[in-house]
């Protein structure tokens, strides 16, 4: 009797144990069924996507530069003195000719009065030589010292009144005053920095190209320029100077672009960029380069081949401002996807944007 009941909990659990695993087994063929619906019923993802078409590609490079002015100019004291006089402040806009600044001028008045008296007595004296000279009344010799006399003396005077002139210091050129260095009553000394004067009309634009551009630049060639980073847009500059020797440092060469009419608010010192063609491709297929995916070093996108993303690994041939040149993997006519690719897999059904 006992081995009967041993036989039956036997036979009970091993039922037990039989229908567990089948409930697990019909479970898991209804959660692949459900997912196999759930795909099969998953909406297009939306992608917006554009024709490929050859054209005509302008091939070209933006190099940084540096906004400067024409001329800039740090103005020194020409003689040593006291200063009497500061006629202008940074930011003063000043022309050719204007007096910034006074050092004491009283001994270099005194000695060129002197030079002027000394000079005014030779003349008489000269004067009066030349008339007995005409009568024959004296030697060349004695002539010829009264004559150099007056010559010295002449000089003297010319030197006194430069002395004199050198205790103003003026502008050389009509600008802006940047920087004041130096204030009324301070005493200066001979060759102390004083002023900072740009002159701003026409300003430059200083840019460094590499070797491989430098060929294509030609004096008075114009350049489009973008200040956009200063919200200033984008304006253009006449090449005005390109050097023959690169620079030792960057092996790079010195270009520089006139702008005759700047933007309002540019500045020198501010950073532009210069756009430098290198070529125009002819039947070249050019693509957003936000269209691209960089994955594992290669470089993929997606296309569109009846209503499903179809993945394609392309060469970059080389980049023109915001676009990739593709020299291999797609062809003209095909559907390119540039929105909606980030999150694509190849063979996903996508609907395109306005279908």
């Amino acid at each position: 009797m006992r081995k009967i009941k041993i036989r039956l909990g036997s036979v009970l659990i091993w039922g037990f144990l039989v229908l567990v695993l089948a409930g697990i087994v019909l479970l898991a063929v209804l959660k692949t069924a459900r997912e196999k619906a759930t795909v099969t019923e998953a909406e297009p993802v939306l992608v917006r996507a554009v024709t490929i078409q050859p054209r005509t590609v302008r091939e070209a490079v933006w190099l940084p530069g540096r906004v400067a002015a024409n001329v800039s100019a740090r103005l020194s004291v020409e003689k040593a003195g006291r200063v009497v006089e500061c006629a202008v402040d940074k930011g003063d806009t000043v022309q050719a000719g204007k007096v910034l600044l006074r050092v004491d001028d009283r001994h270099w008045r005194a000695l060129q009065r002197q030079a002027q008296l000394e000079l005014a007595d030779a003349q008489r004296e000269l004067t009066r030589w030349e008339q007995m000279k005409a009568s024959g009344a004296v030697a060349d010799s004695a002539y010829d010292a009264v004559r150099q006399r007056q010559e010295l003396a002449l000089v003297a005077a010319d030197q006194a009144a430069v002395h004199v002139e050198q205790c103003a210091l003026t502008s050389p050129f009509d600008g802006v005053v940047d920087a004041r260095l130096i204030e009324t009553g301070e005493y200066a000394s001979e060759g102390q920095a004083a002023f900072h004067i740009l002159d701003l009309t026409p300003l430059k634009v200083e840019v460094s190209i590499p070797e491989r551009d430098v060929g294509s630049v030609k004096a008075s060639d114009t350049k489009l320029v973008s200040a956009e980073a200063a919200g200033l847009g984008m304006f253009t500059g006449r090449v005005a100077f390109v050097s023959q020797e690169a620079s030792p440092e960057r092996f790079t060469y010195a270009v520089e672009l006139v702008v005759e009419a700047p933007p309002p608010g540019l500045r020198p010192g501010m950073i532009v960029d210069v756009e430098f063609m290198r070529a125009l491709r002819e039947g070249a297929i050019a693509v957003p380069l936000a269209a691209v995916i960089p994955r594992r070093g290669e470089h993929m996108v997606y296309v569109v081949e009846n209503g499903v993303a179809v993945r394609r690994v392309v060469g970059l041939d080389s980049l023109a401002g915001q676009e990739a040149v593709i020299n291999r993997g797609l062809q003209p006519g095909e559907r390119l996807v540039v929105e909606g690719h980030r999150g694509l897999q190849d063979g996903v059904a996508v609907r395109e944007d306005g279908e």
